[in-house]
């Protein structure tokens, strides 16, 4: 008969050592892991697993406006080409402008972004999130002095612009295919932390209603809700046609589609009929004095958009006004 106490004796006393130096070993990696000397699992090991499309449908909590450019549909219109030659050369200069630091990136705005939404929340919003989407690669970067600054922050890499006469910083970060843009820098690390775990649930915002009504397929589409912002107030030309609605409007929801032609339609609500007629006199008011400027100025880059508002045809039910627009 064989002796089997022995042998599950045995079997005892190699299982403690066993579970002894797996404990070890794990306090030890441990250690190793808070004095950041562990390879491969450094705590400043950024996390760079996004998704190509992490950001598609990204909006923060507390987004009261956001506007959408399909940069691609715009540039491919015949419309646009027969009509908009001028405003875009303009355009790709005065983009270097805006955004100075697309040079250190190696992008060009018109060459290298397909999309781009811009961003308005209740909290910040003289601070706008950008979220451009294109092709961006680190290996373009210009690192170093006098160009961006390269900093790991709760896991994620960013980038640092300091404007050199402001001082201001606009901060940077890749994912996936998108480039995240803001002054604000928690709202840069909110947008890569929904990145890297997208599958949550999507954060209910101001203008979720609104956008269910828009087409965010069109070359130019928005959702504001006006409400939402105090004191919004613009000056020169184009606060002549903004202001009414910034005055009068609670929301504003619709878009522009490109192509052979330029096709815009825009839904306004206001808190009451009377906000509604006042609204509704200031936009016709506007439409007139479009067609008008137009024939008065028909050299001038602003002749195709004085024709399209030239075209504008306001139609009001209750607190609704709908608008429409053409540019052939």
């Amino acid at each position: 008969m064989q002796n089997t106490n022995g042998s599950a004796g045995s079997g005892r006393r190699w299982r403690v050592p066993a579970v002894l130096l797996v404990v070890g070993l794990g306090l030890v990696a441990a250690l190793l892991y808070s004095f950041d000397l562990l390879p491969g699992l450094r705590r400043d090991t950024p996390f760079e697993a996004f998704a190509p499309q992490a950001l598609a449908d990204y909006l923060p909590p507390d987004t009261a406006a956001v506007y959408g450019f399909d940069v691609r549909q715009i540039l491919t219109s015949s419309c646009v080409k027969a009509n908009f030659a001028g405003p875009l050369e303009q355009l790709a200069h005065r983009g270097d402008a805006t955004f100075p630091w697309m040079k250190l990136i190696g992008v060009k705005l018109l060459e290298d972004v397909d999309r781009l939404r811009i961003v308005l929340g209740t909290e910040d919003p003289t601070h706008p999130l950008f979220l451009f989407e294109g092709r961006f690669s680190r290996d373009r970067f210009k690192v170093g002095p006098g160009a961006l600054e390269e900093n790991i922050e709760d896991r994620f890499r960013l980038y640092e612009y300091r404007d050199p006469h402001t001082r201001a910083i606009t901060v940077l970060a890749p994912a996936g295919s998108y480039l995240v843009v803001s002054s604000a820098r928690a709202k840069v690390q909110a947008a890569l932390a929904y990145a890297a775990d997208p599958h949550g649930p999507a954060p209910k915002t101001p203008v979720m209603e609104l956008l269910k009504g828009v087409d965010t397929k069109q070359g130019v589409w928005l959702a504001a809700a006006f409400h939402r912002f105090a004191g919004l107030h613009m000056d020169g030309t184009v606060g002549l046609v903004l202001n009414p609605i910034f005055r009068y409007a609670r929301t504003l929801a619709g878009g522009m589609s490109f192509g052979e032609k330029l096709s815009g339609d825009f839904h306004l609500r206001t808190g009451n009929e009377a906000d509604a007629r006042e609204l509704e006199e200031k936009l016709t008011s506007s439409c007139t004095l479009a067609r008008g400027f137009a024939e008065l100025l028909a050299n001038s880059a602003w002749n195709p958009i004085l024709r399209m508002m030239g075209t504008g045809e306001v139609r009001r039910v209750g607190a609704a006004i709908d608008v429409h627009c053409h540019l052939d």
